[in-house]
């Protein structure tokens, strides 16, 4: 039995069970008052309730397989009923022949609209309820009584046809709907399972980026922070060449590990482009510049054209357009034995000159690219063959980060190349109009009278990360201390004046953002200090843990010397006016006085007279804002 049958059969106890509900108060209407009537009518009462059970039964859920035994049941209570309405119409006799023929062709047709989902029981029942009652007529020389039965019986048998016909197509209709429906749903809960895993898989993803740069970056410090202080001590040139070598080792593995981080955010769509002034050519003269030693060890020779008429600001993220030509730059000169590399910029106004296009485009005279590998480049850790990865290395991430980057952008990229001939690569980028940035001052030397004080907390649980970090800070003439986590640094803090605290994030006891958090929440003479995370976590999520946090600056590891001495002498001073002019209460500013006399005690007692100077000149501050207060 199919899924149809079933359906039909339900359709049929639900027909049956409406129909069937008024027989009872037509057949009370019919019989009388006389006792056999009541008999009579009890008799079928029971029949009818039987048959209601049985349909019931049906439509709350009988399953397929007790559906032939319910047909049996249901069979034989109908035609038990049928029984007892034909008994009646014989027990009434001649004397109401009219009114019972008009009475039981009114129940053959409410019978076959009920019965009409299944046509052989239908006809079966309609044969069962008119056939006797014409032959009787016939029987008792009522031709016309008989043939009228009969011409009915026929009418009814043909609407049965048509109606179960009309049924069964509505019927097979509504279960494809049905099937179409349940198909939809299933289809709808897969794709919210498929969307599930695949937001887990993108966060799994993320967090094992995240941690995989995290435990690359973090011996890499190491690798090329070390390598830069061996650099700046006195080396033969056989020394000298295996330091360099180390360091360019070091920064080609940190390339290849930031060309994988940078595809992940543009794959996952993360990556937020900057909306700054900038000077366009001065960002191109600064990738030239960047990449003028390699050009030079190859002897090659760097060309640059810029028209004159090339806005001196535009507002977007130079830092994305830098990333793309020096991208381009490298595989040029990379690609190319002999000759030149040349970058030339063009723009255009677009929008009523509210929007300018820039076109760059990068042409070397290098091996060209072969017509078949040339719709293979900007896909995904492909290049142009394996000999291409074996002699020059490289993910194949470049040509399709600069693809993403560029579309980010507003702008599309394209090439031109002939074989033996060279390559043109070009590449266009919207801009706004800004105004003219104002002329960065000059940088003074870093020392420690260009701070205050010019005390640093290190805060890193890496021994050999505690020593880059140091090295390079006392160099440039700063005072350093260490702590390997962030309880022990919050113990420091409480105990001497800091200017600023290098703050790694990742660390066990206390974690960097922790330690943070507590510092800003105390009432340490500290509270205010500049925090820098320096940390192997460079994501757009972590920034903002780090300002969550309280931290002031981000830098990123492996830490580069000069990037950590330009932001240092940049905020210190910009952190150390803002703490000055912040308004304190008296009670507090006493406090700190106090716990600083007694630390040039402690210091005097134990012969630190050079730290005492430095706490005796914190001291002074406070007195400075006490004097003010109580002059208020």
């Amino acid at each position: 039995m199919n899924e149809l049958a079933l359906h039909s059969g339900q359709a049929l106890a639900q027909r049956s069970c409406a129909g069937a509900a008024t027989y009872p108060i037509l057949a009370a209407l019919f019989v009388g008052s006389s006792a056999g009537g009541i008999y009579w009518f009890l008799l079928f009462l029971g029949l009818w309730a039987y048959r209601y059970w049985l349909c019931n039964h049906l439509i709350h859920g009988l399953n397929e397989s007790g559906y032939r035994a319910w047909k049996r049941q249901f069979v034989i209570s109908l035609y038990a009923n049928v029984a007892a309405w034909l008994a009646l119409t014989f027990w009434h006799g001649e004397s109401r022949i009219l009114e019972t023929a008009l009475f039981t062709a009114g129940l053959a047709a409410g019978g076959s609209n009920s019965l009409s989902s299944d046509l052989k029981l239908c006809q079966g029942f309609l044969t069962a309820m008119l056939m006797p009652f014409a032959v009787w007529s016939l029987a008792l020389d009522l031709p016309h009584v008989s043939a009228a039965s009969t011409l009915y019986w026929l009418a009814l048998m043909g609407q049965v046809n048509v109606n179960y016909e009309f049924f069964q197509s509505a019927l097979r209709d509504n279960l494809n709907l049905r099937k179409q429906a349940s198909e939809l749903k299933a289809a709808r809960h897969l794709a919210e399972e498929s969307a599930r895993l695949a937001v887990a898989a993108d966060q799994a993803k993320g967090a094992f980026l995240t941690t995989i740069s995290h435990e690359i970056r973090t011996p890499l410090n190491g690798v090329i922070g070390m390598t830069g202080l061996l650099l700046d001590t006195p080396l033969h040139k056989e020394q000298r060449e295996f330091a360099q070598t180390i360091r360019k080792s070091g920064e080609a593995l940190l390339s290849l590990l930031n060309d994988i981080l940078d595809f992940s955010k543009l794959e996952a769509d993360k990556v937020e482009l900057e909306m700054v002034p900038f000077g366009i050519r001065q960002v191109s003269e600064d990738v030239l510049e960047l990449v003028s030693p390699i050009a030079q060890e190859r002897g090659l020779q760097l060309k640059f054209d810029c028209p004159d008429d090339m806005p001196a600001s535009l507002i977007g993220d130079p830092g994305r357009f830098r990333q793309v030509l020096l991208n381009l730059l490298t595989n040029a000169i990379k690609f190319t034995h002999q000759g030149e590399v040349a970058v030339r910029l063009e723009h255009s106004a677009l929008q009523e000159g509210s929007i300018h296009q820039v076109r760059c485009t990068v042409r070397d005279t290098g091996c060209g690219i072969a017509p078949e590998v040339r719709s293979k480049l900007f896909r995904p850790f492909t290049q142009a063959d394996n000999s291409t990865t074996r002699q020059y290395g490289g993910t194949g991430l470049g040509l399709a980060i600069c693809l993403k980057l560029v579309a980010a952008m507003g702008g599309e990229i394209g090439l031109e190349s002939a074989l033996g001939q060279g390559t043109s690569f070009s590449f266009t980028a919207c801009f706004g109009l800004g105004d003219m940035p104002a002329a960065p001052e000059p940088t003074a030397p870093l020392t420690v009278a260009a701070v205050r004080g010019g005390r640093i907390l290190v805060v890193e649980d890496n021994r050999v990360n505690q020593q880059v970090a140091t090295r390079i800070l006392e160099k440039a003439g700063y005072n350093c201390d260490v702590a390997a986590n962030g309880l022990e640094a919050l113990q420091a803090l409480k105990n001497l004046p800091y200017d600023c605290v290098l703050m790694d994030c990742q660390m066990p006891v206390l974690d960097g953002y922790e330690a943070t958090r507590r510092l800003r929440s105390s009432n340490s003479i500290n509270a205010g200090v500049l925090v820098v995370a320096a940390t192997a976590g460079v994501t757009t999520e972590e920034r903002k843990l780090c300002q969550d946090a309280g931290m002031d600056d981000f830098i990123a590891k492996p830490i580069q010397a000069h990037k950590l001495l330009e932001l240092l002498q940049r905020r210190m001073p910009e952190r150390n006016e803002a703490v000055q002019a912040r308004p304190a209460s008296r009670s507090v500013l006493v406090e700190e006085a106090q716990k600083l006399a007694e630390q040039v005690e402690q210091m005097l007692a134990s012969g630190e007279t050079n730290r005492a100077a430095e706490v005796l000149g914190e001291l002074e501050r406070v007195h400075q804002q006490l004097q003010t207060s109580f002059a208020a």
